[in-house]
């Protein structure tokens, strides 16, 4: 499904909608709903801080593994705007965190689910891996010092990547070994690898 706000495509993938609802509805204790909601809330946060810089998305996708902003490239951000613009969404969620930790309620527990959970996006987010926002944040500040350049900070980023992913991953199998079920680690971790594999 495809929508149009002025100048801006929403595509919407059946798989994404599809998983959403199913997620919500399996949702016994509400963590799903709340990580949706933060995870809505990281994107956001890349798109207002990018209009703000003044560059105007394109296209915003939400497909099967998760939501992506297409830009325009009307506008070249420097980049200490493009690093900024990847640690936006992680900044949002610590704020969130922050907040829920300031004005949580003894008798609500959904205050201290959502600083956990908006926590654990940001930091997550932030592992210094290409395709998660502290690669691309750390590949602009790499970018940024005349004496590495862009490809060597591309080729730095890189080893760094294959660094922590391999633990990620084995961290992932120690998890169900412990847990007996929770696989969903060994899943991001494979995905992310995977998508570096393809990259390189």
């Amino acid at each position: 499904m495809k929508l149009r706000l002025k100048h801006c495509e929403v595509e919407l993938h059946f798989l994404f909608a599809a998983a959403v609802t199913l997620m919500l509805i399996l949702d016994a204790d509400g963590i799903v709903s709340l990580g949706v909601a933060s995870c809505l809330a990281h994107e956001c946060g890349h798109l207002i801080c990018l209009l703000l810089f003044g560059e105007q998305p394109r296209r915003i996708v939400l497909g099967a593994f998760g939501m992506r902003i297409e830009r325009t490239g009307a506008v070249r951000l420097s980049l200490t705007q493009e690093c900024i613009a990847a640690l936006s969404g992680p900044a949002v969620n610590l704020l969130l965190a922050a907040i829920c930790i300031l004005f949580r309620q003894p008798d609500i527990p959904a205050f201290q689910k959502a600083a956990l959970v908006n926590l654990g996006i940001a930091l997550f987010n932030l592992l210094p891996i290409e395709q998660l926002d502290g690669g691309h944040a750390l590949y602009y500040l790499l970018s940024a010092s005349r004496r590495i350049g862009e490809e060597r900070a591309r080729r730095i980023c890189g080893r760094i990547s294959l660094i922590v992913l391999i633990p990620l991953i084995c961290l992932g199998v120690a998890l169900i070994v412990r847990s007996g079920y929770n696989f969903t680690l060994l899943l991001v971790g494979i995905y992310l690898f995977l998508l570096f594999w393809v990259k390189e």
